[in-house]
């Protein structure tokens, strides 16, 4: 007979919501103070940002590298409502929005709060004081609105990026019967189903790639995967792998870096990269 977990179990278990509970008021209070100025100066010169805290004396780069630090304790943690860790466990990715962060917000929109981060990425890289944070590759790729690359799943999902270059490197097995779908789990039934690869065929940062309008062509009825399509089947499959569930995410940070990085701050991202031990290239 099952009795459920034990009295020392449950505690441990409510403990950890109670955590994960207040993290998420110290994350939602730190960004909403910083949304104010945000919103009343949408085109502050970024060029000219200076940190002091209420009540001390000091200015410059001590407090301004105090103040990424923070940042960096706030939203990159186990408890983090806006990241996580990829499967592979070195780098961050976007979060879906929880069911317990909407709540919180109480009706506000939870991508200003991604916009709003990607704003203060951009402050890290013109500031160039690194976050100290390993951003997954296709993050780093989508930032500068670009669209993710299969082979962005290496240090991201190590066996789907080995399976597909597998998939590459030999002739397509028509036993297998590959069509262009992918299997995700449905967020209203929690069953594992297959859905078309069409709908990432074109996305805003990839509508103006030359191929898009074929690629959306060749998945439109889920063909079978053959030697001659499986490039593309590949593609989308590996963004269809990075962006599910954190599409309008991705693009709400996308959207917030872009509105502070200038195009020649490209070198910084790249230093900022480095320092970061990404090894994808940023510009």
């Amino acid at each position: 007979m099952s009795t459920g977990p034990g009295p020392a179990a449950a505690a441990a278990a409510q403990s950890d919501d109670k955590d994960a509970l207040v993290y998420r008021r110290v994350q939602l209070d730190l960004l909403n103070q910083l949304m104010r100025p945000v919103r009343a100066s949408p085109d502050v010169s970024i060029l000219q940002l200076e940190v002091e805290f209420v009540g001390e004396m000091a200015k410059g780069d001590g407090p301004t590298r105090e103040f990424f630090d923070m940042i960096h304790q706030v939203l990159f943690s186990p408890h983090s409502e806006f990241f996580t860790v990829t499967p592979d466990g070195r780098h961050w990715h976007p979060r879906a929005p929880s069911p317990a962060l909407r709540e919180q917000l109480g009706g506000r929109d939870v991508n200003s709060y991604f916009e709003l981060i990607g704003r203060l990425l951009a402050l890290s890289v013109v500031a160039r004081i690194p976050l100290g944070v390993r951003l997954s590759h296709p993050l780093l790729r989508m930032l500068l609105g670009r669209a993710p690359r299969w082979t962005d799943l290496q240090g991201f999902d190590e066996p789907l990026n080995h399976s597909l270059s597998q998939l590459l490197m030999n002739p397509v097995d028509a036993a297998a019967g590959l069509t262009f779908t992918y299997t995700t789990r449905d967020p209203a039934t929690g069953k594992m189903v297959d859905k078309p690869l069409s709908r990432f065929a074109v996305t805003p940062a990839t509508a103006s790639s030359k191929g898009a309008a074929a690629a959306r062509a060749a998945a439109d009825d889920a063909p079978p995967v053959t030697d001659e399509n499986k490039l593309q089947y590949v593609t989308l499959l590996a963004h269809a792998r990075v962006t599910e569930g954190v599409e309008q995410q991705l693009l709400a940070l996308q959207k917030g870096f872009q509105s502070y990085l200038r195009s020649e701050d490209t070198v910084a991202f790249r230093w900022v990269c480095n320092s970061c031990a990404a090894s994808v290239r940023c510009a």
